[in-house]
């Protein structure tokens, strides 16, 4: 990530504490058989985690939402879900536990 100002990181930090609930959807759209939600959350992670400086994240995102969208096999969209799913935890893991104003990261 990219030095920032101060209401930009808290804006980052806040984002961050939202990835638990995004990875609990991503999981539940897959363990539920919910391809158009899952697609549609994928679609959404690509966006934002470009939008906040984790642009590998957005990769993996885009890939995963590519996966579901050219109706792969089962297995091939699980493989896509698992690096998205890796990759939101290597985000939160090399981030410090909190900032300058005492906020966790995730």
């Amino acid at each position: 990530m990219i030095p920032v100002d101060m209401e930009f990181q808290e804006l980052v930090m806040e984002y961050l504490k939202e990835m638990p609930g995004r990875v609990a959807s991503l999981r539940n759209a897959f363990d539920s058989h919910d391809m158009p939600a899952l697609q549609r959350l994928a679609h959404q992670l690509k966006g934002s985690a470009g939008l906040y400086g984790f642009p590998k994240l957005g990769d993996f995102a885009a890939h995963l939402e590519e996966q579901v969208r050219a109706q792969a096999p089962r297995g091939r969209v699980e493989d896509a879900l698992f690096a998205v799913l890796e990759s939101c935890a290597s985000t939160c893991e090399h981030l410090p536990s909190t900032n300058s104003i005492g906020m966790s990261s995730c």
